[in-house]
């Protein structure tokens, strides 16, 4: 799966997800492989720009002389630091195929760290651990919970585009037309909005 997931570095997620949704079983194996490791990529960057901002902030407080501040600022790491090592937990849990428990791991996370910087994240990871189950209606519910809870969210065009698919798997055809042209519409240019148009072309042939 290492070797095969070469063929998928360069790719966004959008298209990973695709790569999984129609693969056969090897290719299944080595893109879940590669999107973890995506997803690792984007828990660095976060993480990242969590410590350039607290560096700037410790910088402030020494200048302040405020030890109230300082003393704050480390509580803050410490549960940064704390909720990064539970949502790398259940990534690894994914990245393992451990779907199950990889879903019991988010939805904990989600409960302990409602508000981090990793949450809408975790949302839709959630969401993508029923969705390579096939459990479409939970999927569902867990990827217009990225739309409602996390309207801002980069996540959000790939959790519009994943409820088109599930939609159209389901038959709502009218549902699936409504999600897939928000992606195109929305996020013009991107991955997502590619496979949402290449989605409503196969509708279109298919009489849908």
């Amino acid at each position: 799966a290492e070797y095969a997931a070469s063929a998928y570095r360069g790719r966004d997620l959008a298209t990973l997800d695709a790569l999984l949704t129609v693969g056969d079983p090897g290719d299944f194996v080595a893109g879940l492989t590669y999107l973890a490791h995506v997803a690792q990529g984007q828990t660095d960057a976060l993480q990242a720009g969590k410590q350039g901002r607290a560096g700037g902030r410790t910088g402030r407080e020494r200048q302040g002389g405020t030890e109230g501040g300082a003393a704050g600022a480390a509580g803050g790491s410490q549960a940064s630091a704390a909720a990064r090592t539970a949502y790398q937990k259940a990534l690894n849990i994914l990245k393992d195929g451990q779907y199950d428990q990889a879903a019991q791991s988010f939805e904990a996370f989600l409960k302990a760290h409602p508000d981090s910087q990793y949450s809408d994240n975790a949302q839709y990871w959630l969401a993508e651990t029923y969705y390579v189950t096939r459990n479409f209606s939970k999927a569902l519910a867990e990827f217009q919970t990225v739309l409602t809870k996390y309207p801002h969210s980069s996540k959000v065009p790939d959790a519009q585009l994943k409820i088109g698919y599930i939609t159209y798997e389901q038959q709502n055809w009218g549902a699936a037309r409504q999600a897939l042209n928000a992606v195109v519409k929305e996020a013009p240019g991107s991955t997502a909005a590619q496979l949402a148009q290449d989605r409503l072309d196969r509708m279109k042939r298919e009489g849908h």
